[in-house]
């Protein structure tokens, strides 16, 4: 999936977008250092949500975005 995302962001010629392979339970992140997280139908597989959800607001940067996307 990283190598697909990689690709298609070539293709659009974004500069400022990167992909990181990695536990959403211990992501290998700095503190409060994205600005958006985005989570494409896995929060539902996690384990411990709670575990998941202190770390994505452990990365993001003040008045920083989380958005979901689930397929139905």
């Amino acid at each position: 999936m990283i190598r697909k995302a990689r690709s298609n962001n070539q293709k659009l010629g974004y500069k400022n977008v990167e992909f990181i392979k990695g536990d959403i339970e211990n992501m290998p992140v700095l503190d409060k250092s994205y600005d958006v997280v985005i989570s494409n139908c896995v929060l539902n597989l996690v384990p411990d949500k709670q575990k998941a959800f202190s770390e994505i607001f452990r990365v993001l940067k003040h008045g920083g975005i989380l958005r979901f996307r689930y397929s139905s």
